[in-house]
């Protein structure tokens, strides 16, 4: 099952470099083409891909707890937490198991505007979350994934106004960024990689609305 998750997101990435473009080329990082949006620090916060997914610092002793049972097999399937303010009970988190296995597969916690803040998802169900997602005033802007299930962040993909505007990868998993892609209204705009490792773009592959 890992594998051909794996086989998936890894084969997307690969898709990622033809999909929407008629042609591509090798461009220099000196093309002033391939300068109009550079790495900068924005990339770099993130070059390290050290922390892990699987992180969780949730203390459920702090809140008030309900559990439900979707399928009547005697086994939660739906556990929540929620704070009281006044007399109301506010939801902060909500974890539920989809496949009904005994194992949570998705973990949603929400501010205390009631705003859906991430969702941890755990695609294989493994025991493991491998999908982190994260809202802005519930609106997506980050995705985050384990693609080889090493309990860190490989991939990631970064949104605005619900369209993706680029994304990171570290391909042979060494903790380092390697990978680029930006996009423009929706579309693959550039490809940037590092093929020696030194956290620097050494190819830009542009795409055919770029290069006109």
């Amino acid at each position: 099952m890992r594998k051909n998750v794996t086989t998936i997101l890894l084969t997307g990435l690969v898709l990622g470099l033809t999909v929407g473009r008629a042609s591509t080329q090798s461009a220099q990082k000196n093309d002033p083409a391939a300068k109009k949006k550079p790495i900068g620090q924005e990339a770099k916060k993130l070059e390290k891909a050290e922390r892990l997914i699987g992180s969780d610092d949730f203390d459920p002793d702090e809140f008030r707890k309900r559990e439900s049972d979707l399928n009547s097999d005697k086994v939660v399937d739906v556990t929540e937490y929620f704070f009281i303010e006044g007399e109301q009970e506010v939801l902060v988190r909500k974890e539920v198991d989809v496949n009904f296995d005994r194992k949570f597969d998705v973990i949603r916690s929400f501010n205390k505007k009631r705003e859906l803040i991430s969702e941890r998802m755990d695609t294989d169900f493994d025991g493991k979350v491998d999908v982190v997602s994260f809202f802005e005033a519930t609106v997506l802007v980050r995705k985050e994934y384990d693609t080889n299930f090493d309990n860190k962040v490989d991939l990631w993909r970064f949104f605005e106004d619900n369209n993706i505007v680029k994304k990171e990868a570290d391909l042979n998993y060494d903790g380092d960024i390697d990978y680029w892609e930006y996009f423009e209204g929706g579309k693959l705009d550039r490809v940037g990689i590092d093929r020696d490792s030194d956290g620097e773009v050494d190819d830009w592959e542009l795409t055919q609305l770029n290069k006109g």
